[in-house]
């Protein structure tokens, strides 16, 4: 792990969210990361690869089909090793 790459999520949106959820990650290098929503049962949902690179990163799911509840989006990379639950919620 390099301790100089770091990143960070620095919003999810909308929580409660319908159709789209927008994730900002802020990065300090180029990073390759995993986006799961995955529902109370531990199935995934939607997987969404990233490619993260220096600044400000905006990433966009579009989760189709799936009914009100609650969700849980799991963030992680590959060379820090950061790993993020954030709940959410479907309306």
């Amino acid at each position: 792990m390099n301790p100089a790459i770091q990143s960070l999520i620095l919003n999810v949106s909308p929580n409660p969210f319908e159709k789209k959820i927008w994730i900002r990650i802020e990065s300090s290098d180029h990073e390759e990361g995993i986006l799961n929503l995955i529902d109370i049962y531990g199935h995934v949902i939607q997987r969404q690869n990233m490619q993260l690179k220096p600044g400000i990163n905006e990433f966009e799911m579009e989760p189709e089909n799936i009914p009100a509840g609650l969700y849980y989006l799991h963030y992680s990379t590959q060379i820090t090793r950061i790993f993020i639950i954030i709940k959410l919620m479907k309306n």
